[in-house]
């Protein structure tokens, strides 16, 4: 099939023919040798020249926005249907909000990292391999606005989920309240201009400050104006998520639950997050309340435990989850970072855990097929380009996808490893007409196999490239045939 029919492709230039190796019959793709241009079809893209995290609203209010022109809004309004037919058809959902060291960290804000070997903590990136089990992952820290830096809007979108930046108000903070109610409508028409120009997906609201009663009513009015004019400004409906902190009278007074005393915050933003020290008898209460399904309802998990009837880690995770979703609810995870903070040995650099430690919560996430809008790479997040002494350097692979968890697979360095021979289901990737690609794949004792719904399309064996040619509207699942213990996937690239 002709290249005008891959929409990728024609979004994307190669720097120069010469970094491709080729053969007299077909091309042979290196992880270290695909170059691209850095604006991918769906990513993120410094518009303006703003701080992710702002303390002084001030900044936003007079900042000029100007119109953003992107060539592929059509994968924005793509998440946003997706999210809300899952929403409409009543399906449990799962929201991930990070807060790691109190982010922005060097980490996240760099595509580049030097490690250093000849320490305790070398410096590992924290990496979220349950990101296709995820429909919504907030950016949270402790600053007024925090807007999710580009690594993980980015790394969100691929996965054709949601990525929410955060509106706070907390004491001793340069976010005032007033800012915001002294002029409503201009203040809800900034924030909508910021999401638009960042390129995320909505807000979480987060009042953790004692608010008079005068000024709650007018910050009603804004959730209401925000809401407006997001829509507005992007076209689509954008979730705006209440968190249980504030009651009707404006006084600080976490709730666990909606009851009569905080239901109209809830009743305007259309979702909740519910704080994370409930009990069994919010669970119940909350049915009473949740007007608009209770789905959009997200009772908070601290992984961390603080005060909780469950346990901390990913086993107290699973308890929580199978509490909260016995009344149907949706869950809203509170630091996944936890394992990377509490759990890992400095020396670990996570990625042998990788695929192992949310194995025990699996069963309560929905795996999404994701959509192919940008280059995919299964294999390693990691690409080391550089190793000097005690010093490594690393970057991110921008084309990576998480594939599917399994307790036998584990990732080392920059490969993969299948503990056992058999059959395993990396990702499904949704195909939304007719195309065709190029992929390409290394492998040992392992053959990568395409299915379109039951039919084989092509299989691939060791350092095999190939054009692959999908001419019905289907889900795409790619698999991993280990033909032997220990076989070995370095990489999998689809163009």
């Amino acid at each position: 099939m002709a290249d005008e029919y891959n929409p990728i492709r024609s979004n994307l230039k190669r720097k120069s023919d010469s970094t491709i190796t080729t053969s007299p019959t077909k091309k042979v793709f290196t992880d270290a040798k695909l170059l691209y241009q850095d604006t991918l079809p769906d990513s993120a893209i410094d518009c303006i020249p703003l701080p992710d995290a702002i303390d002084n609203f001030e900044i936003i209010l007079k900042t000029t926005f100007d119109t953003v022109t992107l060539k592929n809004k059509q994968y924005r309004s793509q998440r946003l249907q997706h999210f809300y037919k899952k929403l409409k058809d009543g399906k449990k959902l799962t929201m991930f909000c990070h807060d790691m060291k109190g982010n922005y960290l060097p980490e996240d804000l760099s595509n580049q990292h030097a490690l250093d070997l000849s320490k305790s903590d070398p410096g590992y990136p924290f990496l979220f391999s349950a990101i296709n089990y995820t429909d919504i992952f907030i950016y949270f820290s402790h600053h007024g606005i925090s807007v999710p830096p580009k690594r993980w809007i980015n790394e969100v979108h691929n996965h054709g989920k949601l990525a929410l930046g955060t509106l706070l108000f907390e004491e001793n903070s340069n976010m005032k309240i007033s800012s915001i109610i002294s002029n409503i409508n201009k203040s809800a028409e900034k924030l909508a201009e910021l999401l638009d120009h960042k390129y995320f997906d909505g807000y979480l609201i987060n009042v953790e400050v004692e608010v008079e009663k005068n000024d709650i009513v007018l910050f009603k009015q804004f959730l209401h104006r925000l809401k407006d004019a997001i829509r507005k400004r992007i076209g689509y409906d954008a979730p705006v998520i209440w968190y249980d902190a504030v009651i009707h009278d404006g006084s600080l007074i976490w709730q666990n639950q909606i009851n009569e005393k905080n239901h109209h915050f809830y009743d305007i933003c259309g979702f909740a997050l519910i704080n994370y020290c409930w009990k069994d008898d919010e669970l119940k209460n909350t049915a009473n309340f949740a007007k608009y399904g209770k789905n959009t309802v997200f009772f908070g998990i601290d992984m961390f435990a603080r005060n909780t009837v469950y346990s901390a880690g990913i086993n107290g995770c699973a308890d929580a989850l199978q509490m909260i979703q016995k009344y149907d609810y949706s869950a809203g995870i509170f630091a996944p970072g936890h394992h990377r903070e509490s759990v890992l040995s400095p020396q670990n650099d996570g990625l042998e855990d990788l695929y192992k430690y949310w194995m025990p919560v699996k069963s309560y996430f929905e795996n999404d097929p994701i959509p192919f809008t940008n280059p995919i790479k299964i294999g390693s997040p990691f690409k080391v380009f550089e190793k000097c002494d005690h010093k490594l350097f690393i970057t991110y692979d921008k084309y990576h996808r998480y594939s599917c968890m399994h307790e036998k697979i584990s990732v080392t360095g920059t490969k993969m490893v299948f503990a056992k021979a058999g059959l395993y289901n990396l990702l499904s990737i949704v195909i939304e007409k007719p195309i065709s690609f190029e992929v390409s794949c290394s492998a040992e004792n392992g053959i990568v196999v395409f299915r379109n719904d039951k039919h084989k399309i092509k299989t691939l064996t060791n350092n095999d490239s190939t054009q692959v040619i999908v001419k019905t509207e289907h889900q795409l699942t790619i698999e991993f045939r280990a033909l032997k213990d220990n076989a070995i996937l370095h990489f999998i690239y689809i163009l």
